[in-house]
């Protein structure tokens, strides 16, 4: 194990030793229209148009504008809209992403295909079904899958299966969806008797969908990668028709979406994939961090780009951020720097007890609205949905207007989990029950360093003001907290 994270640490210096640092773009921006909409350090991805290249993006600078604009110079170079795919991780991005080179190019149905691996990969289902061999594509919806899951558990072979403690239906459904977008589960932390039993609920899991031809997501995906992988003939088919790739968030890529990549481009095709490892925090979904480290060995000719100017938050705040990113044990070296705003300020404060802490938020929103802060401006990010129950009922004592949801445009505060929050910004950014247990909140080493990205994540949300607060004890039925976050030491 210990050998596999020093060969890692290898593989990105290798890929560093290749980063583009200094370039000449004084010939090209002379001719570009778009280019002086973006910075020399965006320029060096702008302008990296033919091969291989994986952008290193922090937080605030700029990544999603700087390639929806190289799309749209890939169409004033000349290059068929149909030849260039953008690829995501949620179809609000996409519609973001559609949205803004409409804009800038001056003109709706461009032609780029922008979607979603799994809307991608749909796509080709339906387009190449006699390719694929298929009559139709019926997906599963949660709902479904709960209550196909529900009669599995009440055959004969399941209910007769000895263990000591069977696992809830919530954990059987995140279990199997785990094993099948992993393909491993030989790391797994429960015992050998619980793994038998998920595998064995899985094993007529997937037999119900090929009997009933219904498909998960992540089987979407699976079907593509092994019709490329045994079908020459349409994988050459497919490259010759993508000339451009671009992939967006890569950090938040699982197995099945790194292989696809990988058939999908070859040693030779025009590839660039966007991401921060700083920001991988989708673990629990599947998500594979050791995908972007290993980009160097999956594209040995790539080249390395960074971005590291944030142009979101004040010098203050990104000092911090760069504090915690010292502490991540795997990662590509990056000192985000800002750009002299000098009115940042952040808080660490305790509290006797929770109520203290939320009376203080309240208050200090006040504050902030008296100040001009507009509601919709203060972002109050949690790490687990159970430490805000009691904070709802103080804003609405202090009548301070309040959503959960991001999509929510009402004038509000924003009162989201971390993950929710990921790409989101605001003037003020609260991070309450900083204790240790509840964040962080971790069982092996792997999960400490992405609980390490989770708090980058949270503080580097905030523009002008960030708040790290903790009570001197909290009390949940998942037990009793009473011990200052690690995190608060940095």
């Amino acid at each position: 194990m210990d050998s596999g994270k020093i060969n890692l640490k290898r593989v990105i210096r290798a890929l560093e030793k290749k980063e583009i640092k200094d370039f000449d773009v004084k010939f090209e921006a002379a001719k570009n229209k778009y280019s002086s909409f973006l910075s020399l350090e965006q320029q060096k991805a702008f302008y990296a148009l033919e091969g291989q290249y994986l952008v290193i993006a922090g937080a605030g600078s700029g990544k999603t504008r700087t390639i929806v604009y190289r799309s749209a110079f890939l169409l004033e170079k000349g290059i068929e809209p149909e030849s260039i795919l953008m690829i995501t991780f949620t179809r609000k991005a996409c519609y973001e992403m559609k949205e803004r080179l409409e804009k800038i190019v001056g003109k709706k149905n461009i032609g780029i295909k922008i979607m979603t691996f799994h809307s991608f990969c749909a796509h080709l289902l339906y387009k190449y079904k006699s390719v694929f061999k298929i009559a139709d594509l019926k997906i599963i919806a949660d709902s479904q899958k709960e209550n196909i899951i529900k009669k599995i558990l009440e055959l004969e072979e399941i209910t007769k299966f000895k263990i000591e403690k069977r696992p809830s239906l919530d954990k059987v459904i995140k279990c199997i969806s785990k094993l099948n977008i992993l393909k491993k589960t030989e790391n797994s932390r429960d015992d050998k008797k619980t793994l038998q039993y998920i595998k064995l609920i899985n094993a007529r899991f997937n037999e119900y969908k090929k009997e009933n031809d219904f498909f998960e997501f992540d089987d979407i995906i699976e079907k593509v990668v092994k019709k490329l992988q045994e079908n020459k003939r349409f994988l050459n088919y497919l490259r010759n028709k993508i000339k451009y790739l671009v992939v967006d968030e890569y950090q938040d890529s699982n197995f099945l979406q790194r292989s696809l990549l990988k058939l999908l481009v070859g040693n030779t095709g025009n590839l660039m994939v966007v991401g921060d490892d700083y920001q991988s925090i989708y673990g629990f979904r599947g998500a594979d961090f050791t995908n972007i480290l290993k980009f160097g060995v999956d594209f040995p000719d790539a080249k390395l780009i960074k971005m590291k100017t944030n142009y979101r938050s004040a010098d203050q705040i990104i000092k911090f951020t760069n504090k915690i990113a010292e502490k991540f044990r795997l990662k590509y070296e990056k000192t985000a720097c800002g750009t002299d705003k000098k009115n940042g300020k952040i808080y660490r404060n305790q509290f006797k007890n929770e109520d203290k802490q939320w009376e203080y938020i309240c208050k200090k929103i006040e504050k902030l609205y008296e100040s001009g802060v507009g509601y919709n401006e203060i972002g109050i990010l949690f790490r687990n949905r159970y430490v805000t129950k009691k904070l709802e009922s103080y804003l609405k004592r202090f009548e301070i207007p309040f959503h959960k949801k991001e999509e929510d445009k009402q004038d509000g505060v924003a009162l989201l989990s971390i993950h929710s929050a990921k790409g989101l910004e605001w003037e003020a950014v609260f991070v309450p029950t900083l204790l240790e247990g509840v964040f962080p909140s971790y069982e092996t080493l792997e999960e400490l360093e992405e609980e390490k990205r989770l708090f980058y994540v949270a503080c580097s949300r905030a523009k002008r003001f960030l708040f790290l607060l903790y009570p001197q004890f909290f009390y949940e039925k998942t037990g009793y907290f009473d011990k200052k976050s690690q995190f608060l030491l940095y």
